[in-house]
């Protein structure tokens, strides 16, 4: 007489597979909006390559130009502060660092940080 093995997983098995893939749908879903906000300040900051305010503007002007361009595009993340102007030798560099905290559960927090940096040719 053969003996057959039951085979496949267990309740508790499907349960954890189940908790495990509803975790990382969620972290995902938290997450994605950040990416996507992260790859519009990368557009809007080559965008900046081509534009004559950022080229002769003030640096007053040239943030203004930057945060209207980040409203345009829906960006909520980034303050004035945010945004560093300074000189380099090929022309201006424009960093801007910023973080990201979204709330996971309860007080736990997902929390992204970025640092952009985009040199601009003056001459």
């Amino acid at each position: 007489m053969m003996m057959f093995r039951q085979r496949g997983m267990t309740t508790f098995g499907w349960l954890l597979t189940f908790a495990l893939g509803g975790f990382f749908i969620t972290v995902g879903l938290k997450l994605l909006p950040v990416y996507i906000d992260s790859l519009k300040i990368d557009s809007v900051l080559s965008s900046l390559q081509q534009d004559p305010v950022v080229r002769g503007g003030s640096y007053p002007d040239i943030v203004e130009r930057i945060m209207k361009q980040f409203r345009i595009e829906t960006i909520t993340n980034i303050n004035r502060e945010d945004i560093y102007i300074s000189n380099s030798p090929e022309g201006l560099q424009i960093e801007i660092e910023y973080e990201v905290r979204k709330g996971l559960v309860g007080n736990l927090d997902l929390v992204a940080h970025f640092k952009k940096v985009e040199k601009i040719a003056t001459h």
